[in-house]
């Protein structure tokens, strides 16, 4: 079994996952992981997903992967995984490190967002929005200018006990092609093949101090930054909710409360953003302004 540390979580997998930073384990400790990732058989129909399926319980949710295999995700502390496909699969660690791993955060009371986050002086930023959007271009434009990128897809933040603090996930970006002519890391292609992830040249990112501003992102002819207002900031917020991608079984109330604590103690804006990549290059002094 591997130990690895993601989102200030330590996970114990069965499945290496070279995308997430390893931990070195200590002889002498005796302190549980978070998160066990198992490789065992999970009880279901035994003909093979033919179609993505999620079944959602108090304590459970089970996915089905067309040609990848079962998942179980159970009570925030445990994945098994029944594979049709070698263990190694870059499918199976997209399913481990994206679906399956943000039910289980969800799971643990998290609140998890489908977004990009971005940190620089102690504070973070976060880009939100629908696939396509721009989250990782967005990202990766501020990367060349000197900003750590803290997640990407997979955006989580610790809304509990009062707390607002956004965790750091994997230093990397998913990316449709290599403008940025970051590394490409090996053999790990997106769930839908269609987009390649590239690790990002900067030490393993540390949680900031604060959130400077969450953007919620739109496509347009010109890069602006637009105000919201509190109500349409908070809708913004829970249709970015990375679970809902997959099911809307969710716990409605607490994601409502997670989204309005954000909103109340956070910048919220609309980031209007066209194609062209070379405008990016004004994103940090738009940012500036909204966490000033």
């Amino acid at each position: 079994m591997d130990l690895f540390s993601i989102y200030d979580l330590t996970v114990e997998s069965c499945v290496s996952i070279p995308e997430v930073a390893r931990v070195r384990p200590d002889p002498g400790a005796t302190t549980e992981p978070d998160i066990t990732i198992r490789c065992e058989s999970v009880e279901t129909n035994r003909d093979g997903p033919d179609r993505l399926e999620v079944s959602v319980d108090d304590r459970v949710v089970s996915l089905s992967v067309p040609e990848v295999g079962w998942f179980e995700i159970r009570d925030g502390t445990t994945i098994t995984v029944d594979s049709v496909t070698e263990l190694s699969d870059q499918q199976v660690r997209a399913v481990l490190t994206g679906p399956a791993l943000g039910y289980l955060l969800y799971q643990r009371g998290l609140l998890v967002l489908h977004g990009s986050a971005v940190a620089r002086d102690g504070a973070g930023y976060l880009f939100l929005g629908t696939k396509g959007a721009g989250k990782s271009t967005t990202a990766g434009t501020l990367a060349r200018q000197g900003y750590a990128v803290l997640s990407d897809d997979v955006t989580v933040i610790d809304v509990r006990d009062g707390a607002l603090r956004l965790l750091p996930g994997r230093p990397h970006l998913k990316l449709a092609d290599d403008r940025f002519a970051f590394e490409v890391f090996p053999s790990t292609a997106s769930l839908e093949m269609t987009k390649q992830y590239y690790r990002v040249p900067e030490p393993a990112p540390r949680a900031p101090e604060r959130i400077g501003a969450v953007f919620l992102l739109e496509r347009g002819s010109e890069l602006a930054v637009e105000e919201l207002p509190p109500s349409a900031a908070v809708w913004g917020v829970l249709e970015q909710l990375y679970v809902r991608q997959f099911s809307d079984e969710l716990n409605s109330e607490r994601c409502f409360e997670q989204a309005t604590a954000l909103v109340d103690r956070t910048s919220i804006r609309r980031l209007v953003r066209p194609d062209d990549t070379d405008a990016l290059s004004e994103i940090p002094s738009l940012i500036t302004d909204v966490d000033s």
